[in-house]
């Protein structure tokens, strides 16, 4: 049976999401010949989203386990790094978008991966929120025991101690390896059957799984400890929230999260990021991904019942004579349904 191409009459696709980001599966079409597939090619176009994982993990994990392995700890000066293991989820997905939808989806997923031209709002909030926390943790630490010197954020583990804006930079990189694989592949493939909030989420496993080896070869990792795994499974889900939802909301830019994830981990994973600067700026992260899963959940809801919620003032006074009773309010009429988000 031929799949009906992507601007079939009646296709109706998840709201806000990118249509180039729907490439990477042979149910929306592509450009591939008529030449009948192998099994193992076959196999991967029925199962996209566990082949992806899979191949993920083994492209990541064949860099970390042999340095744990061989001994290797990565910490502050070390000559290991983590880094290199950072890019399979990207390769993982250029790879399976290439056997899924051939050519035009590989140029789809570069496409969203380096796109840049977005309103400048999301580029704001992509490097300044991470900042804005970081900021309040020095404002909380200037009543106390005083703040962390700057140059303690150029400094972290698996990297040349070259000054903050090249670990920056190094984060970016870092975040455009495994945000081209985790928002720009696996989220897409999730959102065909789900939506953002609950996607984001069914994401968290399979993100929390590629981190397992990190826990035996960074000394951070290591140092948390078992009681330590519920927050960083939290920290996590509350990291996959504000990502899927930045993803989207930024024209399905995969820089974009990338930026937002670099910026965070400047903030949260450098040698000046402890104690109390981790505590707030994790804490932060929390609490706005909370309100935003909370207006996600509400708008689910919105969408599949097409019901508008009640205004939050009832209280309507006279207007040009017209005497309207105070405490009561008028329920709009109902929207259309519309897909779900």
């Amino acid at each position: 049976m031929t799949a009906a191409p992507l601007n079939a009459p009646g296709r109706v696709l998840p709201a806000g999401l990118d249509i180039d980001a729907l490439g990477a599966s042979p149910l929306y079409g592509s450009d591939r010949g008529a030449e009948r597939p192998g099994r193992v090619v076959t196999w991967v176009r029925s199962h996209p989203l566990l082949s992806f994982v899979l191949l993920t993990y083994a492209l990541s994990w064949a860099y970390w386990v042999p340095l744990v392995a061989t001994g290797h700890v990565v910490r502050l000066g070390s000559a290991a790094t983590q880094f290199p293991g950072l890019v399979g989820p990207l390769i993982a997905a250029f790879v399976l978008t290439a056997i899924t939808d051939g050519s035009t989806g590989v140029r789809a997923l570069a496409s969203r991966t380096m796109r840049w031209r977005v309103p400048a709002r999301w580029w704001l909030f992509a490097a300044a929120t991470p900042l804005a926390l970081l900021a309040l943790a020095f404002a909380v630490l200037a009543i106390g025991p005083g703040a962390p010197a700057l140059g303690a954020f150029g400094r972290t583990a698996g990297l040349p101690q070259w000054g903050m804006l090249f670990v920056w930079a190094a984060f970016v990189a870092g975040g455009i390896g495994e945000e081209a694989g985790w928002r720009g592949f696996a989220l897409p493939l999730l959102r065909r059957r789900h939506g953002l909030l609950k996607s984001s989420l069914l994401l968290v496993p399979i993100w929390a799984g590629w981190h397992l080896p990190l826990f035996f070869l960074l000394k951070s990792y290591s140092d948390l400890g078992p009681v330590a795994v519920p927050g960083f499974l939290i920290s996590l889900a509350c990291g996959s929230i504000i990502l899927a939802w930045l993803y989207e909301s930024a024209a399905s830019s995969v820089l974009i999260a990338a930026v937002w994830h670099g910026t965070f981990n400047l903030a949260s994973a450098t040698d000046g990021a402890h104690g109390t600067v981790a505590a707030v700026v994790s804490t932060g992260v929390m609490a706005g991904a909370v309100v935003l899963a909370w207006r996600l959940h509400r708008k689910a809801i919105h969408d599949r019942t097409g019901a508008t919620p009640p205004p939050a003032s009832s209280c309507s006074c006279a207007s040009r004579g017209t005497a309207r009773r105070c405490g009561t309010s008028v329920r709009p009429e109902p929207s259309p349904p519309t897909s779900r988000s």
